[in-house]
């Protein structure tokens, strides 16, 4: 049961409407209503249409479209027309009003990308000013297929509404016809595998045509002007792209953001960009990755597929400010698939409501949709990466992933989002849809509600796309960011997948693999229950040619006539049926002669007891004449069975008719053997002169174990983690679940987390059921790692299964670190194992020249630093703080005062929680007051010597109580020391980047055991860990430093001699006392000898720095003048 259905329906997310009473509503949606069951329309507009105010605007119902104006114009409505034939429109107005409003009309807003929190405000001030009708008529066309008709217009310096009364009528373009019929433009590097996929394409009743680069030409206007001719000469409906934008190019498109396209590729009338084809592309990097693919479509059409396929689930943001769009865009959704059948779940990302994604997708769903925040690596709010998609468990369980989302879909770079949906051979999915530049969140409401209201009337999901694209254009017109949507959407997919069929369970497909050559047919059954919403196909094919076929809506028997084949007696013909969306198999049908024919047909193991096993067998006579003896023999089994049973033979069985032997076949393990490695027999049935083999694989011997992590050890100590740099033992369990013993099994470690010199055991014998511990001797590197994946491979002859199992990491009487998330990292000082950790500090405020900031409650202030600071990917001398602990490259909002746990609403660009509460600060006037005597305020002071700007919390107040520390701002860290920290504090401490994405000291809501406390510092930085010395020499060489020569005093324009001990590449800079930048002496390479830089003299106290390539402090000399 989804508990995610609180949001309602609406075509877009906007403005209330009260037009529902007017007449202009009405009848213009009769209208609407109508649109495609009439070719005569008549629209009568009279009557005040009911304006909604908002923020001192007049603003119109959504009922009609969005104009194509320029942004900041009045946002006036119009009627688009979208695929008419323009030549039969006639358009007559009938009447025009005015009204005199007495608020100007609201201006037309930018589009809000998911990229941005907000966009301002945008006004034209020319366009308001200007006397003269926005439209200046009652209609516009604006190309052979597309209109606009201007029920109103509008008179911005006069504020005059203008409502016309229009009638129009006009016929609707014809479709294109569509055909099963592909071409296919691939990579020469795959010529390997199109055999297979003309193979598979034909045997689902499409005609194939295939095209390599080295024939159309590589080039993208080479590759257009290739499929327009190759249409002009033989039209197809479908155009498969294979290969990567690295392999096969992309096209740079000329709408907003200029996305990354495959759209003029489908395009043979090029006056507009409405697709006419429908085109998909699989992006595979090379054969490997195309093999899999097909392998794993193929997989996904099987009966399997039926448990899943009538299942929807959709994943909706955890923005603060958009969650209500994405809900309701969603649950809109799934009231149009339940209407039809389907089963929806959802999860709701702002409200944690739902089933979980891991669940959703390993339980299996036939599409699942995610509307929220993305980049070209993931789904950001929830978030979901490459490594959520490898540790799923969806084999043969692949769902249609759409994602409206920023950059998922940006195939212009390698390994983004969707590729890695596509790349696994056995998890993922088979399609995705995404957006290869930024999206919007109301056009993604309005792209997504159209692609579900199309689904039903839709050949494909391309098909369904291309709709939704042209409703787009109905709604938004023929503007910049319209095209950038028709081009950043791309599909990645079989251009013909279709989502449908969805209540067809229980299929058969039966044909008898015997059949006698001289009747030159071939029949069949095709039966399933539900009903077929686009009906499927079934074929005989002679090679790769088709004989014949026919299509089916219903539960079918079928009979082929093959006669124009001239099959005799030992040819075969394939068979193949093909339900969309949903099915597909290939059988080989073996042409016999005239005469009795007995053959098994079919057999299953009714019984077995300790080592003897019991089969039933069942024969079929697919001859044309009584079956009066036909001899079964049994063969292949002696190295591992004895036979127990009794000699068969077949008397008296007529033609189409079957036997059951009960006990047909008894085995009896030959002694003690590998009875773990899958065996076969053979069983033939002699016909006169005949005998026909059937291979029995018995697949009751295939191996079943279980492995299971044990401990670990540790100088007999006994762990429930891997130590890290360190040797250990981790002991394992290994059970045998078969019912059979099995001898000789070989298991073997492999991770690249640790060194393992024996890694393979040996168990000489596992009886049935039972369990035996077995171990492995391992050191752990001491790479920062909270995790270790390791993998147990168990063999036996030819059978070979891997177990991963993943396990925690710790050092030894450690504290571990935090992270990493977004390549962040939060260090304590109770973390003494590594180099990276802070040490405590205690700063005395008097003893330093601290300057007490200008600070009330809840004061956000601009601080110019003396140095650069770095904050994820973002750098500027200007940090904003905020007195609630707070710090920003970017300005913080007035309303900080309510702390939260991490991810908080109330921001959604990166910043620093060093503390934050409400703290009620004030400023002293008396400039005599001891720093220390001055509670409740804060004081900034550049330390020069430590190279480190210093935020000082005196006293402050909060929750009635006072607080103390200090935050040290270096160039990318930020150390906190704290002094005095109140036992009950509810503080908040980390880092956040953006409304989902976040690192917390204080993960857990308040939790006790992290919360900040006296004698604590905590360092938030984007360093690697560096283990001490203490574990391992590993890291030895990353904490050498380069030295320089001492300098101590430089006369005027003086060279200094400067000495590295190792070669690379540096910075060389010089600061003053104050900490501001005076000069860059030098950036680049230098090599493990002397070297002489010039430095221009300048007065007093200077400091000379030299940093690594890394930015990474390597020395700091106090310079004279």
């Amino acid at each position: 049961m989804d508990n995610n259905t609180e949001a309602g329906h609406r075509k877009t997310f906007g403005f209330d409407s009260h037009l529902s009473a007017d007449l202009l509503s009405h009848i213009f949606w009769c209208g609407v209503l109508t649109l495609f069951a009439l070719s005569f329309l008549t629209f009568t507009l009279n009557g005040n249409p009911i304006l909604s105010e908002s923020d001192g605007y007049l603003s119109f119902p959504d009922e009609l479209n969005h104009s194509s104006l320029p942004y900041g114009y009045p946002d006036v409505p119009v009627k688009r027309l979208v695929n008419i034939d323009v030549s039969t429109l006639t358009i007559e107005c009938i009447s025009e009003d005015t009204i005199y409003l007495n608020k100007e009309i609201y201006p037309k807003q930018y589009p809000v990308s998911k990229s941005q929190e907000r966009v301002l405000f945008i006004k034209d001030r020319n366009a308001y000013q200007s006397d003269k009708p926005l439209f200046s008529s009652s209609y516009r066309i604006y190309s052979d297929n597309t209109a606009e008709i201007y029920p109103y217009d509008y008179i911005p310096s006069k504020n005059i509404l203008i409502v016309r009364g229009i009638q129009y009528d006009y016929s609707n373009l014809n479709p294109k016809e569509s055909s099963n019929s592909v071409c296919v433009i691939y990579n020469d590097i795959f010529s390997g595998q199109i055999s297979e996929l003309s193979e598979f394409y034909r045997k689902r009743g499409f005609s194939f045509k295939s095209h390599p680069l080295s024939v159309t030409g590589s080039g993208a206007q080479e590759i257009e002007e290739f499929i327009k001719n190759a249409y002009s000469l033989e039209p197809f409906s479908y155009v498969l792209l294979l290969g990567s934008s690295e392999l096969l190019p992309y096209i740079t498109g000329s709408g907003t953001d200029y996305p990354a396209t495959d759209l003029y590729y489908s395009l043979i009338d090029t006056m507009d960009y409405f697709p006419d084809l429908f085109l998909s592309r699989i992006p595979a990097k090379d054969t490997a990755d195309l093999i899999n693919y097909i392998s794993k479509v193929k997989t996904e059409y099987s009966s399997g597929r039926f448990s899943y396929n009538n299942k929807g689930y959709f994943i909706a943001t955890n923005d603060g400010g958009w969650h209500l769009l994405a809900e309701s865009s969603h649950v809109y959704a799934m009231s149009v698939m339940r209407e039809v059948g389907y089963e929806c779940d959802s999860f709701f990302g702002y409200y944690l409501t739902g089933t979980p994604l891991d669940t959703a997708f390993n339980d299996g769903r036939g599409i699942s949709v995610y509307s929220g925040h993305g980049s070209a690596y993931s789904w950001s709010g929830p978030s979901y990466d490459q490594s959520n998609i490898e540790s799923l468990s969806n084999e043969s369980m692949h769902p249609i992933v759409m994602s409206f989302a920023c950059l998922t879909g940006n195939y212009s770079i390698p390994d983004y989002f969707g590729y890695m949906w596509l790349k696994n051979p056995d998890k993922g999915a088979t399609t995705f849809i995404g957006a290869s530049q930024y999206t919007y969140w109301e056009q993604d409401d309005v792209l997504q509600r159209a692609f579900f209201d199309s689904l039903a009337s839709s050949s494909s999901i391309a098909d369904a796309m291309n709709k939704a694209k042209n409703v787009f254009y109905q709604e938004y017109g023929d503007a910049p960011l319209t095209r950038g949507y028709y081009e950043r959407y791309n599909y990645f997919t079989l251009p013909e997948t279709y989502f449908g069929n969805n209540s067809i369970s229980d299929f058969s497909f039966n044909a008898d693999k015997y059949q006698p050559a001289s009747l030159n047919t071939i029949d069949g059954n095709a039966n399933f229950s539900g009903i077929l919403s686009q009906g499927g196909f079934l074929g005989v094919f002679v090679d790769d040619s088709l004989i014949d076929s026919s299509h089916f809506s219903s539960n079918s028997s079928f009979m082929f006539d093959v006669s124009s084949a001239l099959l005799n007696a030992g040819d075969s013909v394939d068979l193949s049926v093909y339900v969309p969306g949903n099915y597909y198999e290939s059988k080989k049908i073996h042409m016999i002669k005239d005469g009795q024919f007995v053959s098994l047909s079919s057999y299953n193991l009714t019984d077995y007891r300790i080592d003897t096993f019991f089969f039933d067998l069942s024969f079929k006579n697919y001859g044309t004449t009584v079956a009066d003896s036909s001899k079964v023999l049994i063969t292949g089994y002696e190295d591992i069975f004895n036979l127990l049973s009794n000699d068969i033979v077949i008397f008296n069985l007529l033609p189409d008719s079957y036997v059951t032997i009960p006990n047909g076949i008894i085995f009896e393990i030959n002694g003690y053997s590998d009875s773990l490695v899958s065996a076969v027999c053979s069983i033939g049935t002699i016909n006169g002169n005949d005998t026909v083999y059937e291979v029995l694989i018995l697949d009751l011997l295939k191996p079943d174990f279980n492995i299971s992590f044990k401990n670990a050890y540790f100088e007999a100590e006994t762990l429930d983690y891997i130590l890290l740099g360190a040797y250990s033992t981790l002991a394992f369990n290994i059970a045998n679940l078969s019912p059979l013993k099995s001898k000789d099994i070989s298991i073997e470690i492999n991770s690249k987390s640790f060194f393992c010199l024996d890694n393979v055991e040996i168990i000489d014998s596992l009886g049935s059921y039972e369990t035996k511990a077995f171990s492995f001797d391992v050191f752990t590197y001491s790479s920062s790692q909270p995790l270790c994946s390791l993998d147990i491979i168990v063999s036996i002859g030819n059978y070979s299964d891997t177990t991963k199992i993943i396990l925690p990491t710790r050092y030894n009487n450690s504290e571990m670190y935090l992270g990493p998330v977004n390549n962040y990292y939060i260090f304590t000082n109770d973390m003494t194992d590594f180099e990276n950790s802070p040490k405590f500090k205690y700063i005395n405020i008097d003893s330093f020249a601290f300057r007490q900031l200008e600070v009330t409650d809840d004061t956000t202030l601009s601080i110019k630093l003396p140095f650069i600071f770095n904050l994820y990917g973002e750098s500027s001398e200007t940090l904003y703080f905020n007195t609630n602990g707070i710090f920003s490259l970017h300005r913080l909002p007035f309303n900080l005062y309510s702390s939260e746990p991490l991810p908080t609403h109330y921001l959604s660009n990166p910043a620093i929680f060093t503390g934050w509460l409400d703290y009620r600060c004030e400023y002293y006037n008396d400039i005599y007051m001891k720093p220390s005597d001055a509670v409740n305020t804060c004081f900034s002071y550049f330390d020069t010597l430590n190279y480190q700007f210093i935020i000082y919390y005196n006293k402050v107040i909060g929750e009635e109580m006072p607080y103390t520390f200090a935050v040290c701002i270096d160039t990318s860290d930020i150390t906190v020391h704290y002094y005095n920290i109140p036992d009950s504090s509810k503080m908040i401490m980390g880092i956040q980047f953006n409304s989902s994405a976040y690192l917390s000291l204080t993960d857990s809501a308040y939790s006790d055991e992290f919360t900040p406390r006296n004698g604590m510092s905590v360092k938030i930085t984007n360093k690697r860990p560096i283990l001490k010395n203490k574990f391992t020499q590993i890291y030895q060489k990353k904490l050498e430093k380069p030295a320089i020569n001492s300098v101590a005093f430089l006369p005027k324009s003086s060279l200094v001699n400067i000495s590295i001990s190792k070669s690379g590449y540096y910075e060389i800079l010089l600061f003053d006392a104050s900490g501001r930048l005076i000069d860059r002496v030098y950036e680049g390479i230098i090599f493990e000898s002397q070297s002489n830089y010039r430095i221009e003299s300048h007065s007093g106290v200077a400091f000379l720095i030299i940093r690594d390539d890394a930015e990474v402090l390597v020395s700091k000399k106090l310079v004279l003048f």
